[in-house]
């Protein structure tokens, strides 16, 4: 019944009641998004959002986007794509001009040269099933009914299978790591695991795992990572939904140090290509993305800062939305020296390429290396 009709609305009401019983409010639930084909549509249709910011998500404060989730299925052969635009000019955001990825950190957007976005949805059914959307969450809430295999996302079964909508078993469930460049201070945790099973949770690439609460759990300091896992306690347990929030914080921006109060910072994070406190977001220029021309004989290259005394994790975005670039390569170098190479599949899509740990170890000796030698110049005494 929307067809061609762009200005299209659906209105949730109430009705007069005689006050007999009273409630503090009223409740949509299961509402979805599909196309269907049948003798009035053809299968396929767009939507588009209202224009949604980091300011009008959270109390009006300067900050980043948050963690994008899309709580979807889609079926083998149908299609679900998205798009982000900018809110002024419908234009697409740089690196999001095409996706069909169902999770992905929209902190990696420069909000301030967007500061408001609409999101647009493309679904088309042509092989016989239908793309839905259940739910679409944009402040680092993942909710995970299991309607698809969830190793299509990339998270590990072990000693685990996945049917009906469940997963279960006697091993672990490993989910994918979690990036967050809006930063996060707690989980509020709602999964539906049954049998002897555990949540969990790790904010250091896995080494040491802690108990994820049901409920609202608070941690000790902000943090930017986060890896989940279900896992057996001697036998096997159920897991109908994953649902954590992970609650996001304000990081510092711009933080200095003003030693007399005499308007003269004696230590400060200002400047082009610091990043804010405890992440480096930034490019060397300030910027957050640059476009550049590459070509088989002259690559391009990117610049950016990093703290003397390494990162716990790393990962970067990459796109070439006008023409797909067959077979790159990307080499990463500190001072010179190169510590990764690798290999990517055809780009032209936004890719996030996340440093494995052995990578990042690379890279964190390398900057140390090159921190002793600008040491050993400046005091040529030392050995």
């Amino acid at each position: 019944m929307s067809a061609k009709n762009p200005s299209f609305q659906v209105r949730f009401g109430i009705g007069t009641t005689d006050g007999s019983v009273t409630y503090t409010g009223w409740n949509v639930d299961d509402v979805s998004v599909m196309p269907s084909g049948s003798g009035v549509s053809s299968g396929e249709g767009n939507w588009t959002s209202a224009p949604f910011s980091p300011a009008t998500l959270g109390q009006g404060e300067m900050r980043t986007f948050g963690y994008l989730h899309l709580d979807a299925e889609v079926p083998s052969g149908e299609v679900l794509e998205w798009r982000l635009l900018d809110a002024s000019t419908s234009q697409p955001v740089p690196g999001f001009e095409h996706s069909i990825s169902k999770s992905v950190d929209l902190g990696l957007i420069d909000w301030e040269s967007y500061p408001s976005v609409r999101l647009s949805i493309h679904m088309k059914s042509q092989s016989g099933g239908v793309p839905v959307v259940h739910g679409m969450h944009f402040e680092g809430k993942v909710i995970e009914e299991f309607g698809e295999d969830p190793t299509g996302m990339g998270w590990q079964l072990q000693n685990v299978g996945w049917s009906n909508g469940q997963v279960s078993g006697s091993g672990t469930l490993l989910t994918t790591p979690f990036n967050l460049r809006s930063g996060f201070a707690g989980f509020n945790s709602n999964c539906s695991l049954t049998g002897n099973g555990v949540m969990e949770y790790s904010l250091d690439q896995g080494t040491t795992w802690m108990t994820l609460n049901d409920g609202t759990q608070w941690l000790n300091s902000p943090h930017f990572t986060v890896q989940f896992r279900a896992k057996s306690t001697g036998g096997s347990w159920t897991l109908d939904t994953f649902e954590v929030e992970m609650i996001r914080t304000s990081v510092a921006d711009g933080l200095r140090i003003d030693v007399g109060m005499d308007g003269v910072s004696d230590w400060s994070l200002e400047g082009d290509g610091i990043g804010r406190l405890g992440i480096q977001d930034q490019l060397k220029d300030g910027s957050m993305w640059q476009s550049r021309a590459s070509t088989p004989s002259s690559a391009a290259v990117f610049s950016l800062l990093l703290p003397a005394a390494g990162v716990d994790a790393f990962e970067f975005g990459v796109a070439s939305p006008l023409q797909q670039m067959i077979s790159p390569f990307v080499t990463m170098s500190i001072n010179g020296q190169d510590f990764m190479s690798s290999s990517l599949s055809n780009l032209q899509d936004l890719q996030v390429i996340p440093l494995s740990s052995s990578e990042l170890l690379s890279m964190n000796n390398a900057s140390l290396k090159h921190l002793l030698q600008r040491v050993l110049k400046v005091f040529p005494w030392l050995k």
